[in-house]
C-alpha cells in the first residue's frame, strides 16, 4: 500500500480511483521469480523486525512522524489486506474496497489508531500477520496465479499483486534500515521485480483520473541490468527483457530509479520528454501539492 514519506502532508490530496473489471495492470514475469522475490524479501523483513531492539523500534524511520515500530504496524495492516484480497479473489469474488482510499491520510490514521500498547506488541502483531501471509503465498497453486484480486491500481492478477507487495515492503525495509545505519540488502531478483512494479504502478496512478492517456516507454537500468517495456493504457503492461525501439528510455541505476519513482529521492525524467508524466503518478497521488511523499 503506501505510507508517508519525507515531508508533512499537504492539502489537495488525491483519493484512489482503482480500475475494476479487466486487469488494471500486468507485470509479465515468471511466477517462480516473483514468488522467490516475495518470500526472500518477506522473510528477511521478518528477521530484521525480530532482531531490532526496543530503542531501534522507537527510532525515527524515513517516513516523517513514524518510528520503525509504526512502519511495522503499517506493514501488519497491509499483510492482513493481502490475505483478505487473495482469499476473495481465489473464491471468484474480488473486492472493491479501495475506491476512494486516501493513500496519504489513511495509513497515518491506521497507525495512530493501533491497539499495540508497546513496541514489542507492535512487532509481535506484525510478525503474526506476516507469517500468515508467508504461508498463504508459499501454498499458492499454479492454478491461482491468474486469479483476479484487488490492489491499489484496481483489479490485478495475484502475480501482479505480489509485485506490489514486494515493492511496498522493500521500500519500507529501507525506510527502517537506512536511518539505523543498517546496510539494505539489494538482491538482484528482488530489485528487478520491484523496479518493474514501481514503473507500472506510477503509470497506473498517472491515468487513474485521465484514462484517455496512453504511452510507451522503455527502462534501461544498471546494477542489476534491467530492460523493460511499459505500455500504458487501460491495462498497463510491463514486459521484462524487452526494450522498445521507437520509444523514449528512462535510464539510471535500478535502485536509484526505484527510490526516485517511489518519492524517496529526486527523479530525473527529462529523457522521457513529453511522456515524463508516466513516472509522476505516485508523486501526484501522494503529494499532489508538490511535496516529496509516499
Amino acid at each position: 500500500m503506501a505510507s508517508p514519506g519525507a515531508t508533512a502532508c499537504h492539502p489537495g490530496r488525491v483519493l484512489l480511483n482503482p480500475l475494476y473489471g479487466a486487469p488494471a495492470m500486468r507485470v509479465m514475469t515468471g511466477n517462480a521469480d516473483i514468488r522467490r522475490a516475495f518470500l526472500g524479501q518477506h522473510r528477511r523483513m521478518m528477521s530484521t523486525a525480530a532482531s531490532l531492539t526496543d530503542q531501534q523500534l522507537l527510532a525515527p524511520s524515513r517516513c516523517e512522524g513514524w518510528s520503525s515500530a509504526d512502519v511495522l504496524e503499517h506493514l501488519r495492516g497491509v499483510a492482513e489486506f493481502w490475505i483478505f484480497s487473495m482469499a476473495a479473489g481465489i473464491a471468484g469474488q474480488p473486492t472493491t474496497i479501495l475506491s476512494g482510499f486516501d493513500p496519504e491520510a489513511t495509513p497515518r490514521e491506521t497507525v495512530a489508531g493501533s491497539n499495540a500498547g508497546s513496541v514489542d506488541e507492535a512487532r509481535e502483531q506484525y510478525l503474526a500477520a506476516a507469517s500468515q501471509l508467508e504461508h498463504t503465498v508459499a501454498a499458492l497453486g499454479d492454478d491461482t496465479w491468474e486469479a483476479i484480486v484487488e490492489a491499489p491500481p484496481g483489479h490485478v492478477t495475484i502475480g501482479t499483486m505480489l509485485h506490489h507487495a514486494v515493492w511496498d515492503c522493500w521500500i519500507h525495509e529501507r525506510d527502517i534500515a537506512i536511518p539505523l545505519g543498517i546496510e539494505p540488502v539489494e538482491d538482484p531478483v528482488e530489485v528487478t521485480c520491484v523496479l518493474a512494479h514501481a514503473i507500472g504502478l506510477t503509470a497506473c496512478m498517472a491515468i487513474q483520473y485521465a484514462e484517455s492517456r496512453s504511452a510507451r516507454i522503455g527502462v534501461l537500468a544498471a546494477d542489476p541490468h534491467v530492460e523493460l517495456t511499459v505500455d500504458v493504457g487501460r491495462t498497463t503492461v510491463v514486459s521484462y527483457n524487452s526494450l522498445p525501439t521507437d520509444a523514449p528510455l528512462l535510464t539510471g541505476s535500478s535502485v536509484d530509479l526505484i527510490e526516485g519513482i517511489s518519492c524517496r529521492r529526486p527523479l530525473d525524467s527529462s529523457s522521457l520528454s513529453e511522456n515524463s508524466w508516466v513516472v509522476k503518478g505516485l508523486a501526484d497521488v501522494f503529494a499532489p501539492a508538490g511535496a516529496n511523499e509516499l
